[in-house]
């Protein structure tokens, strides 16, 4: 979690400089760029959200397994009821659980490398033309 965090914060970071690099160079190559890294950020939000209550339930998922098991079937039921699942999915294992949130935190990372491209295009455009 602490990685997803991290990643939220660079990925902040990179989002301001883009915007910083935009309103210091204005241009509308600038302008469509930094719309470009705050939609990475936007997005790279979303997963970091996601990625965080992931891992706060495959965390509790450990200190169940460790007292006398999890029932994934009943978090799952939860999770309809809640109307947070839309469909009955079939019947995932923790390992399964534990892949998925890992793919959430991947995209976490490559929409924070977009970020940071966007915000790095930002600087060599506005240093190309002085």
């Amino acid at each position: 979690m602490r990685q997803s965090v991290t990643l939220h914060l660079a990925a902040l970071g990179f989002f301001l400089a883009a915007a910083g690099g935009d309103l210091m160079h204005p241009s509308q190559v600038n302008a469509v760029l930094a719309l470009a890294a705050g939609s990475c950020f936007a997005i790279e939000t979303y997963f970091a959200v996601r990625a965080g209550l992931d891992a706060r339930v495959l965390s509790r998922f450990a200190d169940k397994t460790l007292t006398g098991g999890v029932d994934l079937e009943a978090f799952d039921k939860g999770l309809r009821s809640a109307g947070l699942v839309k469909a009955s999915p079939p019947p995932r294992s923790l390992d399964q659980r534990m892949a998925a949130s890992l793919d959430l935190f991947r995209r976490q990372s490559f929409a924070t490398a977009g970020a940071a491209l966007l915000a790095a295009a930002i600087f060599f455009h506005a240093g190309g033309r002085a």
